[in-house]
């Protein structure tokens, strides 16, 4: 069983560099906003899976300046976007990534 010092730990590693360097959230934890395999912050349990994933540039040439949700910052930043590929962890605007991922301002 995984802990939860896993899936923080290991993201706080990869992204020490300053930079978002390739790394990987670990899925397996929330399934329909429920914790899967052990101990999990409440705060956490209901946020939407896609905000869970690890934001992705896309394999195209064009720069999009995007919104994703960090789940290490518990907090919304912006990214470059290439125009193809990705995941839906990326959104038009701060307000939109916000109303998706941070359970205190869903309505």
């Amino acid at each position: 069983m995984r802990t939860l010092c896993t899936l923080f730990c290991s993201l706080a590693i990869s992204t020490a560099a300053g930079g978002y360097v390739p790394y990987r959230y670990l899925h397996d934890y929330v399934k329909d906003g429920r914790a899967l395999d052990g101990p999990f912050p409440s705060s956490l349990k209901n946020v939407p899976y896609y905000c869970y994933q690890v934001p992705l540039k896309g394999p195209c040439d064009k720069m999009y300046l995007v919104w994703f949700y960090d789940i290490v910052r518990r907090q919304c930043m912006q990214m470059f976007y290439s125009g193809c590929g990705g995941n839906e962890n990326r959104f038009t605007s701060k307000a939109s990534c916000e109303m998706h991922c941070e359970s205190k301002k869903r309505i």
